[in-house]
């Protein structure tokens, strides 16, 4: 193992008690010192931010107003709080689940904005997790695409982060998930690209000409 992510959507309440930016960042600098101890070349990746959970800016000011933050806000806000911070690691990382594949830049930017900000606009963006559910379509959940709209999310939005990836300074690109995660979360019961039995879905099909590799 040579690339360390230091947790899972700190910004998010789900996977920590309370968010906290600058704790967060205090925490990169600890597990930096801890992994370059023992192996100096291993790399040191921010952990995948959930972009924009619900509730996490004021809509009316942009300004943070919950326990939960945006992905960008929190990165700027544990740059402010840990000075010194760019050298504790090389890379950032994002969970930009969105409706549609169309809505990604903006998330993507809206992150790779705040690194420029703070003179870091070098460091490789890893997408750690990206996903769709082939779930029928309701109105509570809106990222159940069914079959062949999972597997459509799933070519454009690769297509999309294939075209840009010079300039977004992507690195790494992880489907979300290879089999469906039964109740892990509101759309993870068909969020796999394989269903009940290992079975594959259109979206497997959908990857696998993507990548050039044989069924």
């Amino acid at each position: 193992v040579r690339s360390w992510q230091i947790w899972n959507e700190p910004n998010f309440k789900y996977f920590v008690t309370r968010p906290n930016p600058a704790e967060y960042g205090r925490l990169v600098k600890l597990s930096h010192s801890a992994v370059k101890s023992v192996d100096p070349g291993a790399q040191i990746v921010l952990a995948g931010l959930f972009a924009r959970p619900k509730g996490a800016r004021n809509l009316r000011t942009g300004k943070h107003k919950s326990l939960n933050w945006f992905a960008s806000d929190f990165v700027a806000k544990m740059y402010a709080s840990n000075p010194r911070i760019r050298s504790r690691f090389n890379g950032v990382a994002l969970h930009p689940y969105s409706y549609y594949s169309y809505e990604l830049p903006g998330l993507i930017e809206e992150l790779r904005a705040v690194l420029a900000e703070n003179h870091d606009s070098g460091k490789g963006l890893w997408i750690t997790e990206l996903g769709w559910s082939s779930g029928k379509p309701t109105p509570a959940n809106r990222f159940a695409k069914g079959p062949a709209g999972q597997a459509r999310q799933l070519s454009s939005a690769f297509a999309l982060l294939r075209g840009k990836h010079a300039k977004w300074r992507i690195k790494r690109v992880y489907w979300f998930s290879v089999d469906d995660a039964m109740g892990a979360c509101n759309f993870c019961d068909g969020s796999g690209l394989f269903g009940p039995g290992f079975t594959p879905k259109r979206s497997w099909f959908a990857y696998v000409r993507f990548t050039g590799g044989l069924p």
